[in-house]
């Protein structure tokens, strides 16, 4: 029963409309003061709370009598909250797409800072990514070996999200088959509609997205340890570089399957 109730809660529901929705879920039909008795919830607070869950469409009065009151089915307020949650997401795709394209033609004639960010911290470079992830409309091309900004574990175990109509390609180095968490991974994003494939000896990390922006994962050679820093550059001639060598080694690959044999 608590599950149910943080379940109504999760929708935005107040804890006393969760309490009264909860007990008119259960067939009952009742009145105010029934309402109140069984939710304990105060005579004077308890018309207000029926009012808001009226408002949201969790329930209605019964028909021919104004004093008791019945639970709808929660299907349709949930549908409805989707669809406008839905609304907001295609305003906030349709609002990044025009402000990134606003970005990139106000910074094609600008100096080498303006084009190019240096990311050190690896969250960071977490956020970064997932942003660019996220305004991807037609590819993300990687081309990946070890170290991992993500362990192997955490993606085995994370919730993996991916762009509708966006054509996803992975290329791991030939090395990575020998450790069987990664190959876990490609296996794991094969399974979601990822193009996985091999090559030998990948020179470098990187993952363009849309043929706009390059992403370049680089170990740092100072500390001589395994930080990452990445290299982010919005630069059409750059990325139309970098695409050249995603597509040589693309030629020069295999797929997993063929890999695994």
């Amino acid at each position: 029963m608590n599950d149910i109730k943080s379940s109504l809660e999760q929708l935005g529901l107040s804890d006393y409309e969760a309490r009264v929705y909860l007990c008119l879920l259960q067939g009952k039909q009742l009145s105010a003061s029934e309402l109140a008795k069984a939710t304990e919830i105060r005579q004077t607070k308890i018309y207000s709370v029926i009012q808001k869950l009226e408002k949201k469409h969790f329930c209605i009065r019964v028909p021919g009598n104004d004093k008791i009151y019945k639970a709808n089915s929660p299907i349709n307020p949930i549908n409805k909250q989707i669809g406008i949650l839905q609304k907001q997401i295609d305003q906030m795709d349709q609002a990044a797409e025009i402000l990134n394209k606003f970005y990139i033609d106000n910074h094609k004639n600008s100096s080498v800072i303006d084009y190019i960010e240096v990311v050190k911290d690896r969250d960071m470079i977490l956020l970064r990514i997932e942003q660019l992830e996220a305004l991807a409309k037609e590819q993300i091309l990687s081309l990946l070996k070890s170290p991992f900004i993500m362990p192997s574990a955490g993606l085995i175990e994370a919730e993996l999200v991916f762009n509708e109509g966006v054509k996803y390609i992975n290329i791991y180095d030939e090395q990575e088959l020998k450790h069987p968490d990664v190959v876990g991974v490609m296996e794991r994003y094969q399974a979601h509609g990822v193009e996985v494939r091999t090559c030998k000896n990948v020179p470098v990390k990187f993952a363009i997205f849309d043929n706009r922006t390059v992403l370049i994962n680089t170990k740092d050679m100072i500390s001589n340890s395994n930080t990452t820093t990445s290299i982010i550059c919005h630069h059409e001639d750059l990325v139309r570089a970098f695409t050249n060598l995603f597509d040589f080694y693309y030629a020069h690959s295999h797929t997993l399957s063929q890999s695994l044999v």
